[in-house]
């Protein structure tokens, strides 16, 4: 999985979090205003790449295959039932 991507999309979602805080908090910005709507929608980019790429992550990550024990010699006497 790309990391460089991944922490992408989190700072996204923190950067839009943070500014939609700052613009109802501090500039006492309505839910319908452009910047309060920009920082929305970084919100929500960010926190949907971010779950994406998480659960693709999940999906894709390949499970450990079990050991194969290294070739041995042939052995027939091994083979050989005995009644």
């Amino acid at each position: 999985m790309n990391v460089k991507l991944l922490r992408s999309c989190a700072c996204l979602w923190l950067v839009g979090l943070f500014a939609m805080w700052i613009l109802r908090a501090l500039f006492e910005l309505e839910a319908e205003a452009l910047a309060f709507q920009l920082a929305a929608r970084l919100f929500f980019v960010g926190g949907v790449g971010y779950t994406g790429l998480g659960v693709l992550g999940l999906v894709s990550e390949e499970r450990p295959a079990r050991p194969v024990a290294p070739p041995a010699h042939a052995d027939l006497s091994a083979l050989i039932r005995r009644r």
